[in-house]
């Protein structure tokens, strides 16, 4: 039976549910925020599993094209210790990650949802829901409504308003650490294969993401951020920018090349981030997914690739011909342990890499490279490229 699915947020979760559905024969409206769908947002790494999505998607083959192909995580402490060692071939030799400007990612899915009919209401800013008594409705913070829909989809990131309406136990708890970021050219294709990562301590890290030929001038480029907990971003601005640039210049003398394209605070952009726990992900005829639903610290790099598997997996649980409730508390319990893992792994990684404290730093830096032991490391790759759906012996995500 085809339905009529409004999805609230045109992101990278949006975007493929939306296409997912629209090709199993379901009318999809999807209503964005931006006057014009874009992309906001630093460059993202995908890992294997996400990699996998993006196949059943038909899109691989063009966005490993405009993208980096990434074999290992690597890190080092201040002390040039080598902290973090892990490659995806010693998953499966196949295996690899790609990093892709946020803005190449966007524009194949938003070409691919617009070719299979995707209706696209923009200026949307949905922020509740209208009584109707026969379908789903929504309403703008203009007090315009949308109605007609048999069932909701809440896309629409970390900060959504709409999540409340999922009668469930949840929380939202910012994180007292963000990171600047920065798209950088890199055309002699100095950081290549490679997620490089540089730690003093946990107060600072940093980072080199490689991803690809710019969309808009086929540059080879990198995204580039910094951590820096949000509490001192108005002093990092009224601060010195030639004096911080060479702070990073001595621990990292490579970055010259990225660096020199910065020219003041505004080359950079501060993102927040935050913890969003939900008990489920579904309530009647509405399910959040992505960020929406389980937004997190970015360390393990997880947020779209989590995204991709919630949109493939919640097409699934649709096409079982269950009623869309069953099929939505399917979603939720489907996509339970794995989520609840990276939430859980999330949490407790952060703070060796993002915090405050000397004695955590200190710990990671002696148990970190213990980590290489056979047995542990098989766990810790299967974390790393998004497979893994438990604390101790699991069952690898599969999406076949």
């Amino acid at each position: 039976m085809a339905y009529h699915f409004g999805i609230i947020g045109g992101g990278i979760g949006g975007l493929a549910a939306a296409i997912f559905l629209a090709r199993a024969g379901h009318r999809v409206s999807l209503l964005e925020r931006f006057e014009q769908p874009q992309s906001i947002g630093a460059g993202v790494l995908i890992q294997p599993s996400g990699v996998q999505v993006l196949q059943h998607l038909g899109l691989l083959d063009v966005v490993v094209a405009g993208s980096a192909r990434i074999a290992a995580l690597i890190g080092h402490n201040h002390r040039h210790k080598r902290i973090m060692n892990v490659h995806y071939a010693d998953i499966w030799p196949q295996a690899y990650g790609l990093g892709v400007h946020r803005g190449l990612l966007f524009t194949e899915l938003y070409r691919l949802a617009t070719d299979l009919g995707v209706e696209f209401k923009t200026g949307c800013d949905i922020d509740g829901l209208a009584e109707h008594q026969q379908h789903c409705a929504l309403v703008d913070t203009k007090g315009r409504q949308y109605a007609g829909f048999d069932a909701l989809i809440i896309a629409n990131g970390s900060q959504s308003t709409l999540r409340r309406h999922v009668s469930t136990r949840q929380q939202h708890i910012p994180y007292p650490w963000g990171a600047l970021w920065a798209h950088c050219a890199d055309e002699q294709q100095r950081f290549t294969g490679s997620l490089l990562q540089k730690y003093h301590h946990a107060q600072m890290m940093m980072g080199v993401l490689p991803t690809g030929p710019h969309p808009d001038t086929g540059v080879p480029s990198v995204s580039f951020f910094w951590s820096l907990k949000a509490s001192d971003y108005p002093d990092w601005l009224a601060g010195d920018f030639a004096a911080w640039q060479q702070r990073l210049l001595d621990y990292w003398p490579e970055l010259e090349c990225l660096l020199g394209s910065m020219t003041d605070h505004h080359s950079l952009t501060f993102a927040r981030y935050g913890d969003v726990v939900m008990q489920r992900w579904h309530h009647q005829r509405m399910v959040c997914i992505g960020d929406a639903a389980h937004a997190m610290s970015p360390q393990l790099g997880q947020g779209v690739n989590l995204a991709l598997i919630d949109a493939w997996t919640l097409a699934q649980c649709l096409q079982t011909g269950a009623s869309i409730e069953q099929a939505f508390a399917q979603y939720s319990q489907r996509r339970r342990r794995h989520i609840r893992y990276y939430q859980w792994a999330s949490r407790m990684l952060t703070p060796f890499f993002q915090s405050d404290s000397r004695w955590l730093s200190s710990l990671r830096d002696i148990a970190f490279p213990w980590l290489n032991m056979p047995v542990v490391y098989k766990q810790v790759v299967r974390t790393v490229a998004g497979v893994k759906t438990g604390r101790l012996f699991d069952k690898a995500l599969k999406l076949d």
